[in-house]
């Protein structure tokens, strides 16, 4: 008798965990795509970053050589 109010308590453990960790898995899941969703922010962010600093030069090129036209 006790054998079996152990394995129902053991079972209900063990789902409980099961259920925690599918729940912390879901929500690490939802963070992972998150920190995904920054990473790729932040590389188009220097793309965009790197382009402007490349008009910068040309601004400044175009600015030493007398040249008005711009891009």
């Amino acid at each position: 008798y006790k054998i079996v109010l152990f394995f129902q308590l053991f079972h209900s453990l063990a789902r409980f965990v099961i259920y925690n960790l599918i729940l912390y898995l879901r929500q690490q899941a939802k963070y992972i795509k998150h920190y995904i969703n920054l990473w790729k922010e932040f590389k188009i962010i220097k793309v965009k970053f790197y382009i402007f600093l490349a008009n910068l030069k040309k601004h400044e090129n175009a600015l030493i050589t007398g040249k008005t036209n711009r891009y």
